[in-house]
C-alpha cells in the first residue's frame, strides 16, 4: 500500500484482503495491483472498495485474473485516468479483450495449421 497514509490504508485494507481471498493471489500482490491501479486511474484510497468490486466482477466474468488484470492496467491505466475513462467501461473493455484473446489464439492456430500444413495440438 505504498503511497498511502495510515488512514488510507485502514480504509482500503478490507477490500484488498477480500480480493486476495477471492483470487488466491498473495496479499502483497493484490495490494500492489490495487494501489498502483488506483493511482494510475487518478482514484483515491477511499474508492478502493468500489474499484475492487468492479475488478472482482471483471475477473469472475471473463478470461482473466488479478495478475493479468493488473498487467492490463499497467499498459493503459495512466492514459485511461488522464482521459477520465469510467472504471466500469474500462473493466468491460479489459474483460472483452481477455475473452477475445482466447478466441484469437484458437483462430491463429487454425490459420497456421492451414497455411503450413502443420498439425497443431489444441
Amino acid at each position: 500500500m505504498a503511497g498511502w497514509n495510515a488512514s488510507e490504508m485502514l480504509s482500503g485494507i478490507n477490500s484488498v484482503v477480500n480480493l486476495s481471498i477471492l483470487s488466491g493471489q498473495s496479499l502483497a500482490s493484490c495490494s500492489d495491483i490495487v494501489t498502483d491501479d488506483l493511482t494510475a486511474l487518478g482514484l483515491e484510497a477511499n474508492q478502493a472498495s468500489d474499484f475492487v468490486d468492479k475488478l472482482a466482477s471483471t475477473i469472475t466474468r471473463s478470461n482473466t485474473n488479478v495478475e493479468l488484470y493488473g498487467y492490463a492496467l499497467t499498459q493503459c491505466g495512466a492514459q485511461a485516468g488522464t482521459l477520465g475513462v469510467n472504471v466500469t467501461d474500462l473493466n468491460t473493455a479489459i474483460g472483452l479483450m481477455a475473452n477475445a484473446g482466447r478466441h484469437i489464439c484458437s483462430v491463429t492456430k487454425k490459420l497456421v495449421a492451414k497455411n503450413t500444413g502443420l498439425k497443431l495440438e489444441s
